[in-house]
């Protein structure tokens, strides 16, 4: 049986993991959506990575900001919850929307040149890794908190 004295401050973890994906899911969201020609000629401080990837689409840039900002939301909704299916679910899912997203730019790497590759893969591996962590955690201290519930339930039995 785990020490549960001693497990580090899981939900702390899980919150961090979480606040990162809405941070990175904001700025994303609301440049793609909101300014939409900004994003494909200037994103990400001035680097215009999406120039480099075909012609301009106001209509797809909108779209995949309002898709970062749905995700963004519901990762906001997990955060406020904190309830093991909301985090484990948007978790895993941004962890999934985030890898082949990465993969293209491992891939395409010649299109924007390698050292700009480092950042857009490199943070893309980033969201992965924070939503398995996230996701991890979470199922971690779902199930130490259930352990210590059943460990609880027959000294409180007991005692009645």
């Amino acid at each position: 049986m785990p020490n549960l004295t001693r497990a580090p401050n899981r939900p702390l973890i899980i919150r961090l993991c979480l606040l990162f994906l809405i941070l990175e899911g904001l700025v994303i969201g609301v440049h793609a959506l909101f300014f939409p020609r900004y994003f494909y000629e200037e994103f990400f401080l001035g680097a215009g990575w999406l120039k480099a990837m075909g012609p301009y689409s106001e209509h797809l840039t909108m779209d995949a900001g309002a898709l970062y900002l749905g995700m963004t939301v519901a990762t906001f909704h997990a955060a406020r919850r904190m309830t093991p299916d909301y985090v484990q679910g948007i978790c895993i899912a941004q962890a999934v929307a985030a890898f082949p997203h990465m993969c293209y730019h491992i891939y395409h790497w010649r299109m924007s040149g390698f050292v700009d590759t480092i950042p857009q893969a490199g943070t893309l591996f980033v969201t992965v890794v924070i939503g398995l962590v996230g996701a991890f955690v979470s199922r971690r201290h779902e199930q130490e908190t259930a352990l210590a519930r059943d460990a609880a339930a027959p000294a409180a039995a007991t005692r009645n």
